[in-house]
């Protein structure tokens, strides 16, 4: 019982302390499956690279952590009127770097590969 009882505290200190950041959504989508499909495309087109430039200023690197969601939760906040969003997320908050600056930079980067990618 004891035992049961100390894993179920560590899991619960783990899902907290490894709580993901939202950082940014997007207009919301028809359906989920047109959320995944923009997501995976903005994704492809270097969307962790776009902002680790404007970040850090190298877009060699990657920003650890950072990625896009479009399906697993609740929309409902981000899309009230219904539909379904692309949520920029950052699970690694000893990245060391900038929180403010990647929140800023992701909003950026996303409305501008949006743009970009309405325009092909």
């Amino acid at each position: 019982m004891k035992l049961t009882l100390l894993a179920l505290a560590c899991v619960i200190l783990v899902s907290c302390s490894s709580t993901s950041n939202i950082l940014a959504s997007s207009p919301c989508f028809d359906s989920q499956q047109e959320a995944a499909d923009v997501g995976n495309d903005i994704m492809n087109m270097g969307f962790n690279n776009r902002v680790s430039y404007w970040v850090t200023g190298d877009s060699n690197n990657t920003i650890v952590g950072l990625g896009l969601m479009y399906g697993g939760f609740d929309p409902k906040p981000y899309c009230p009127e219904g539909g379904y969003p692309i949520i920029v997320w950052l699970d690694n908050n000893e990245s060391g770097l900038d929180i403010k600056k990647v929140k800023s930079w992701s909003k950026v980067t996303l409305k501008l590969m949006l743009k970009e990618r309405k325009k092909d």
